[in-house]
């Protein structure tokens, strides 16, 4: 089969096939290891099994023991003293159950697994009491924790302007304020004055003014000027594309006119008279 490069995820392309074959055999044994520790633990459960049945027999068979305490059997015992009984009888005891912790495991995998496909659902899943998270419309959106966080700063920048403005060094900041505010004040009521006479001929002009104010009206006069002409040409431009608009069939004769030649000159160019 012929797969195109780009079609990764076709399942019959090469490394697709290789990784499902490998995942198989990782999965067959697996299977099998976990069949084969079953099978052990079984058979070690029926040799016990077979071993007590065995002990019981023999003491049956022999006639002693029935009304002897274990205890005192165990003191009696001719054999060593093992020190992990206990834990023995105990291990015993998972032969024929299995491994408990194993089982535990995958019983929680399987559980996580149906969890996260959404097989599995429990009594108030998902619910604020279990989760200890608050629900979206409990929670206050970004936007209006940032207009908060402004509103706070704003409220904490006015309250240290009004304790900057209540202490000293703050009333002699707005008297130095309202003088400059004054001085200015002042400055530009005296100019106004000052050029309201000179509108009046009260005021006599130096020649560095007069000259100064001459060349800027020359300046200004100029200006005014060259942006006239600039507004007739434009408006020159204007009202030709306008004429030939309205009126093409007089703009087409004169085209019509330059752009007509001579028979000799379009048929015969050698015999045209070379103006």
């Amino acid at each position: 089969m012929n797969i195109l490069p780009k079609k990764k995820w076709h399942v019959r392309t090469k490394e697709n096939v290789a990784r499902v074959r490998r995942d198989q055999k990782r999965a067959r044994e697996e299977e099998a290891r976990v069949a084969k520790r079953a099978q052990l633990a079984e058979q070690e459960y029926k040799i016990n099994l077979l071993r007590q049945n065995a002990g019981t027999m023999e003491t049956i068979y022999r006639g002693g023991g029935s009304g002897i305490d274990d205890n005192n059997a165990q003191f009696t015992n001719p054999s060593h003293i093992n020190l992990f009984a206990d834990l023995e009888a105990e291990y015993q005891k998972n032969f024929g159950i299995g491994n408990r912790d194993y089982e535990l495991e995958k019983k929680k995998e399987q559980e996580e697994y149906e969890k996260k496909v959404g097989i599995l659902q429990y009594l108030g899943q998902g619910s604020s009491e279990l989760t200890k998270e608050k629900p979206w419309y409990e929670k206050v959106p970004t936007k209006k924790e940032s207009e908060l966080r402004k509103s706070e700063n704003r409220a904490s920048a006015v309250g240290m302007f009004s304790k900057r403005v209540g202490s000293p060094c703050g009333k002699v900041e707005k008297k130095q304020h309202k003088r400059r505010y004054r001085n200015k004040e002042i400055c530009y009521k005296k100019r106004k004055k000052k050029s309201r006479l000179r509108d009046y001929g009260l005021v006599e002009i130096s020649s560095g003014e007069e000259k100064s104010s001459n060349l800027e009206e020359v300046s200004k006069k100029q200006k005014l000027e060259r942006l006239r002409q600039e507004r007739l040409d434009r408006e020159e431009k204007e009202r030709k594309r306008l004429t030939n608009l309205l009126m093409p069939s007089e703009s087409n004769k004169q085209q019509k006119e330059r752009s007509v030649a001579k028979y000799n000159s379009q048929f015969n160019p050698a015999l045209a008279r070379q103006n």
